[in-house]
């Protein structure tokens, strides 16, 4: 055994020696293994389930060496991102969601990162009538901000994509969509023709809300047109009871409108059929008339109003759906214990030309929606565009931004103060006729609100009593904030 060792030792010994010998300086350094960059996965969830993923989403990376963008693909995702090990901030922008920011530690391996949008979008919450205002659960004023989408029922039946109109509503800062149940042009739509209406019906709601939006849903209109009658009598009452059944599935989320205009003839419908409040919980108006007529009386919960379209129309926005709804200064005989919120609901009509019914003067609707703001529960845009349900543009949408400033200039508890109006002994501005077509306040214990329509002279308002002006906004300085 031991002689067996020392020869596998000795042969061992021979092997080391017939090993070249190569020069001391001949050696080389083995190469470094290059470091292994990590990379980074953004995946980009719209909800918390991240069954919808965000596709175009702006994702802003920031490592310890720099800042790189990425835009996710058509799954959502932001792929192969190298970092630097460290910190990193993660930024995802999307349209419709809250800037999100998420910040990690990168180390050796490659991380995979999942950021979750909040939407601000914001489903309707209910809400109800309050003496001149709408009010949230909360009791928070809550102003009606409308749009005139006469045909959007007809064009969601017909599978149209909404999604640019929703936008453009968005960027408007409506709530409520003023949408006909039943219409004769345009995109005709008949309930007695269209299969499943009301299931058809129950999910354009359901879109509404997902989308932010109220329906203020018209019941009976062109009901005395050929091929689309509807008779008075028993046949309008199921009908309308029909749709306020569906309605009442989203208690005090929608608005319900029994009729437009009852004093056109083609409408074909009479508020006197229908004296009794329906019994469901939606908040109702009993229908309009055209302009300048008086609305049913009693009106329900609340007054669809709409107002006229002459030479003078922005000093008649808001004044006089106000004097039906709580006063302002004047009651028509009949009106004096009516005390329900009021809403201008088809107001006169932008275009990108002057004509009959319609205006392109910006300032006239910052005016006009202004006094709606400031006298009643809110207003509805209306023109050639929006009545026919699609996304504005030019001079019109020049005008409808102009009455969403107003909506957003005036204090949302302005309808709650005490009216007065240039010439009276309690005006805090100074006005005469010759300058200005009108001057609207409000007063109240804090600041007084005063609109100036269509203020025609130099320079700022003049204040007077005592009062001085703490605020003006309007491009021409028409709406002025006063205290004492």
């Amino acid at each position: 055994m031991i002689k067996k060792t020392l020869r596998t030792v000795r042969q061992f010994v021979w092997f080391l020696l017939l090993l070249p010998i190569a020069p001391a300086n001949s050696c080389k350094p083995i190469p470094p293994v290059p470091p292994v960059t990590p990379v980074l996965r953004v995946e980009v969830c719209e909800d918390a389930s991240c069954e919808h993923k965000a596709v175009g989403a702006l994702v802003t990376v920031t490592d310890v060496k720099d800042t790189k963008t990425y835009t996710t693909d058509g799954a959502g995702n932001a792929d192969l991102i190298p970092v630097a090990k460290g910190p990193i901030t993660v930024k995802v922008m999307a349209t419709g969601f809250a800037l999100a920011q998420r910040e990690e530690t990168v180390g050796d391996s490659n991380l995979l990162m999942v950021v979750v949008l909040a939407s601000l979008i914001q489903p309707p919450l209910p809400i109800h009538a309050s003496g001149r205002t709408f009010r949230t659960e909360d009791y928070d004023i809550w102003r009606y901000r409308g749009a005139s989408a006469f045909t959007l029922l007809g064009k969601y039946i017909r599978g149209d994509d909404l999604t640019s109109f929703f936008s453009a509503m968005r960027g408007l800062k409506v709530n409520t969509l003023r949408v006909l149940s039943r219409v004769s042009w345009g995109v005709p739509l008949n309930p007695a023709t269209v299969p499943n209406y009301l299931e058809k019906l129950r999910a354009f709601l359901a879109l509404l809300e997902s989308e932010g939006f109220r329906a203020e849903l018209v019941g009976l209109a062109d009901c005395a047109v050929a091929g689309f009658e509807l008779p008075r009598g028993p046949q309008q009452t199921a009908y309308v009871n029909s749709l306020l059944s569906v309605l009442a599935e989203h208690p005090y989320i929608h608005f319900f409108e029994l009729g437009n205009e009852y004093s056109v003839a083609v409408n074909g419908w009479s508020p006197a059929d229908f004296t009794a409040r329906p019994n469901f919980p939606v908040l109702m108006s009993r229908g309009s008339g055209g302009g300048e007529v008086e609305p049913p009386n009693p009106p329900w919960d609340y007054i669809t109003y709409h107002s006229g379209r002459d030479a003078e129309w922005p000093r008649k926005q808001g004044k006089q759906a106000c004097e039906y709804s709580w006063g302002c200064g004047t009651r028509p005989a009949g009106w004096e214990n009516v005390y329900v919120p009021a809403v201008d609901d088809e107001t006169m009509g932008a275009a990108s030309e002057m004509k009959s019914q319609r205006s392109n003067v910006p300032l006239d609707f910052y005016n006009a929606h202004g006094l709606s703001s400031l006298f009643v529960a809110g207003s509805t845009l209306h023109g050639d565009a929006l009545r026919d349900a699609n996304v504005p543009t030019g001079r019109e949408l020049e005008c409808y931004e102009a009455a969403a400033q107003a909506w957003a200039d005036v204090p949302l508890d302005a309808p709650q103060g005490m009216y007065t109006r240039g010439g009276l002994p309690m005006c805090p501005l100074e006005h005469s006729d010759t300058t200005a077509l009108r001057t609207f306040c409000q007063l109240s214990a804090g600041p007084a609100t005063c609109i100036v329509v269509r203020k025609q002279y130099p320079g700022d308002p003049v204040p007077r009593l005592g009062y001085t002006i703490t605020n003006l906004k309007g491009t021409d300085h028409s709406l002025a904030f006063l205290t004492k």
